[in-house]
């Protein structure tokens, strides 16, 4: 992903995509297990692994009022760059100025969160005992329903990393800083 971005950095700037949106309702979210944001990439998903910065901004507003969104990513390590843009644009358009109308009296909307679902998906007991495994060699203590969560995933994580091209030089860096001498002989 790094290469295929690195073409891409030499010759923009910034980049500018879709956001997700609408937003939804705080009290939705527990209903979305932990593994659908792993089962499908999204416009977060390159972003998110590539290491560059990513700014998201209000584009406007659905029917219902809740905002949209665009995302603003630039080179690793150059926030500043992404930062500028970003300014410029709300400078530039008016959402930013939009609040919430308060009305004195009115009655509060409760946001009262749903109970999280039980993974629909199946837990491979491999999985599982591989998860558990890493978190233990880690020094993590998780709790049997993080482990759970883990499981859930680890199908879709296995496919995302074996889709990382393994023909990179031992002594190229992930995160394009940082470069070894190879060994002498």
């Amino acid at each position: 992903i790094l290469d295929e971005f690195q073409a891409l950095y030499e010759k923009y700037d910034v980049l500018v995509t879709a956001g997700g949106g609408p937003a939804p309702r705080l009290d939705t979210q527990a209903a979305h297990q932990f593994v659908d944001k792993w089962r499908s990439a999204s416009t977060y998903t390159p972003f998110s692994v590539s290491g560059g910065p990513t700014l998201a901004l209000c584009i406007g507003f659905s029917e219902q009022g809740l905002p949209l969104s665009m995302q603003i990513s630039g080179r690793p390590y150059n926030d500043a760059m992404v930062l500028r843009v970003g300014h410029a644009y709300e400078k530039a358009t008016p959402w930013r100025d939009r609040r919430p109308e308060l009305v004195p009296g009115a009655a509060e909307i409760p946001v009262v969160p749903k109970d999280k679902p039980r993974h629909a998906t199946p837990i491979d007991p491999a999985d599982r005992a591989f998860v558990t495994a890493q978190a233990q060699r880690a020094g993590l203590k998780l709790s049997d329903a993080q482990i759970d969560d883990l499981a859930v995933c680890a199908p879709f994580i296995f496919q995302a990393a074996a889709r990382i091209r393994r023909d990179q030089p031992w002594d190229r860096s992930p995160s394009n800083v940082f470069s070894f001498a190879p060994p002498a002989g």
